[in-house]
């Protein structure tokens, strides 16, 4: 993914982290069982002290997990289920520390592109098969100065969250991959709009 903003150099990369649930840690119940990985979550755990512990796995073939638990109704006053889960960055609140942004964007032969933002800057995956499985290492695009949650005069509170096209058309540009946002690197009152784009897939 080349960026096209003058001095940055876009050569690193960063890990994806998937969450399937929101993590309760956050709510004061602590996990009772060892952490266990299964399939892409680094957590299967219960919470509370059920009178059967749970598990959980996951079928390589079919691309299915199976999660079992016992315990009491989670909408009363003691939570016992078992579940999983990975941990993520950002704080929840609809601001620079949570990633979002991520608007897809499909290729020519199903591809399936996506950027978003958030703490670690503007970062970039696709999926060749339809979004079953996705890169091992995502493509770092470029820092997002400032953040992606700002006010512009006179409108107020904006995002600069970055919009994932691909070019659909039969013209020698088939195929490539843009990447679109706003940021105010150069201030407050100069909002800029910035591109990156794509040739080979994003790589």
């Amino acid at each position: 993914m080349n960026l096209l903003t003058p001095g940055e150099s876009p050569i690193e990369r960063s890990g994806l982290i998937v969450s399937a649930v929101i993590s309760l840690i956050s709510l004061g119940m602590a996990p009772s069982l060892a952490q266990e990985t299964v399939g892409i979550f680094m957590h299967s755990e219960d919470i509370g002290n059920p009178k059967h512990a749970g598990s959980a796995t996951f079928d390589e073939k079919t691309q299915e997990y199976t999660v079992t638990g016992s315990g009491a109704n989670v909408w009363n006053n003691s939570d016992e289920f078992h579940y999983l889960y990975n941990e993520i960055s950002g704080d929840c609140i609809d601001s620079d520390n949570t990633t979002e942004g991520a608007v897809p964007a499909v290729g020519p032969d199903g591809e399936v592109y996506v950027a978003w933002s958030g703490p670690e800057g503007l970062i970039f995956d696709r999926s060749l098969d339809g979004g079953d499985t996705w890169l091992d290492n995502d493509i770092f695009i470029g820092n997002h100065p400032g953040g992606w949650n700002f006010n512009i005069p006179g409108i107020n509170r904006c995002n600069g969250l970055p919009i994932t096209c691909c070019d659909l058309s039969y013209s020698q540009y088939r195929g490539t991959i843009y990447v679109n946002w706003t940021d105010q690197r150069n201030g407050e009152d100069d909002t800029d709009v910035w591109i990156a784009k794509s040739t080979d897939g994003g790589d």
